[in-house]
């Protein structure tokens, strides 16, 4: 995790994590650096603990941190639960798809629709 005053200088970097991307991704680093900066991606979160604390709840209470909600914030447990739900969901369109992880397409959009109808569900959005 970057010192206080680096905060400012840290540029996240969000791009495809796929072979075809990596010599593009190289070179990000190499000129960020270059330039002066530091990059970060969300590759760091899966070794860096404290970074959202590596949990649920870590990021869930960040994006609650973060933003506000037109009907107010939800309470933190509700977040987590409909987080839970969603992993099922995306358990399952993993099977379907035979992918090992959640990062295609038809899988992200499956997750993006459950997300939509288990929030206006939990009438954490209006319908």
């Amino acid at each position: 995790m970057p010192d206080e005053p680096a905060i400012g200088k840290s540029v996240f970097l969000n791009v495809p994590y796929d072979k075809e991307y990596a010599p593009l991704f190289t070179a990000l680093i190499a000129g960020l650096v270059a330039l002066g900066r530091i990059p970060r991606c969300a590759l760091e979160a899966q070794s860096d603990p404290i970074i959202h604390g590596g949990t649920t709840e870590g990021i869930l209470g960040g994006l609650l941190d973060c933003f506000d909600s037109p009907g107010g914030a939800p309470p933190l447990r509700r977040l987590v639960s409909m987080a839970r739900r969603l992993a099922l969901v995306a358990a399952k369109a993993q099977r379907d798809f035979r992918r090992d992880e959640p990062f295609k397409r038809a899988i992200f959009l499956q997750l993006c629709e459950a997300a939509v109808t288990e929030a206006t569900r939990r009438r954490l959005i209006a319908e």
